[in-house]
C-alpha cells in the first residue's frame, strides 16, 4: 500500500458519521479528486487539508520504512502481565530511586502514547491503558541495536505501544517501566486533540465518541459506568422473568 493509501485518515476528524466507513480504507488519488474525495474535501479549509496531507504522508512513510525493517506497525497481539493501575497498586511503596529487577518484576504492558519526551540518551513517554497512566523510561543503553533511534523516531503521540522490563521508580519519584524492548502496536495516522484542552467541539464528542474518550479519560469512565449500571439493570429485571424484545427502530 502506498503512501496515499493512507490518505483516507485525514478525514477522521471532520467528515461526519457515515464517512467514517472510509475512515481506514483506502483512497487513491482518482478517488480524492472525484466523487466522495471532494465532497469530503470540502468540508476542510484549504490550508487545513494540505496540513492534514502533510501529516498522513508523513505517517505514511513511517509506516512504510517500519514495514521495511521487518516490523509490523500494526500487531496482531500483544501478551501483557499488567495494567497501568495494578503496577501503581504494587509498586505504591516503592522508594525514590529504586528499582525493582527480580524475575517477578518483569512486566509487560500495552496502551496509548499519549507523552513522548526525548534527552540525548533518555526518553520518557507517558503510557496509557483503561486503568491508567504509567511513564516508560527508556534508556539507550538498555536495547538492542538501533531500537533507542526507532523509538525517538518512529513514535508518535497517539501510537499504542507495548513494552515490556523492570520497575523503577524515578528519584522524582515517578513510577516507570524500566523498558528493554517495545513493539508499536498500532501506529496513529493523525494526532490526538489538544492534550490540555481535549476535543472541546460539542458536535464531534457526539459523534465521534471514540475520539472524546480517547482525549478524555474522564468521559470513558462514565461510559465504563454506565455500561455496568445497564447490565446490572438487565440482569435484575431478567431474574424476575422479564424478557428483553428490541423495538425495531430505523430499520427495515
Amino acid at each position: 500500500m502506498g503512501v496515499v493509501g493512507h490518505i483516507a485518515g485525514v478525514f477522521l476528524h471532520e467528515a461526519s458519521t457515515r464517512t467514517k466507513v472510509i475512515a481506514y480504507g483506502v483512497v487513491d488519488d482518482a478517488r480524492l479528486e472525484t466523487g466522495l474525495g471532494l465532497k469530503l474535501r470540502a468540508r476542510l479549509k484549504f490550508e487545513d487539508w494540505l496540513i492534514c496531507r502533510e501529516r498522513v504522508e508523513k505517517k505514511g512513510r513511517e509506516i512504510e520504512e517500519l514495514r521495511s525493517k521487518g516490523l509490523e506497525p500494526y500487531a496482531y497481539k500483544c501478551d501483557r502481565t499488567h495494567s497501568a493501575n495494578q503496577l501503581q497498586e504494587t509498586y505504591k511503596n516503592l522508594e525514590n530511586g529504586e528499582e525493582m529487577n527480580g524475575e517477578q518484576d518483569n512486566v509487560s504492558i500495552a496502551g496509548r502514547i499519549v507523552a513522548h519526551r526525548a534527552f540525548g540518551k533518555l526518553a520518557f513517554l507517558t503510557l496509557r491503558d483503561d486503568s491508567g497512566t504509567i511513564q516508560l523510561y527508556c534508556e539507550k543503553a538498555r536495547f538492542l541495536s538501533d531500537q533507542f533511534d526507532e523509538l525517538k523516531n518512529l513514535v508518535d503521540i497517539g501510537d499504542i505501544l507495548g513494552a515490556s522490563g523492570s520497575i523503577k521508580r524515578t528519584e522524582k519519584g515517578e513510577l516507570s517501566v524500566y523498558v528493554n524492548s517495545f513493539a508499536i502496536l498500532t501506529k496513529s495516522l493523525l494526532p490526538l486533540p489538544d492534550k490540555y484542552h481535549g476535543l472541546t467541539h460539542v458536535d464531534k464528542r457526539y459523534r465521534q465518541r471514540y475520539i472524546d474518550m480517547i482525549s478524555n479519560p474522564k468521559v470513558a469512565d462514565v461510559f465504563r459506568k454506565r455500561a455496568k449500571i445497564v447490565s446490572e439493570l438487565c440482569k435484575a429485571v431478567e431474574s424476575f422473568g422479564f424478557l428483553e424484545v428490541e423495538t425495531p427502530i430505523l430499520k427495515e
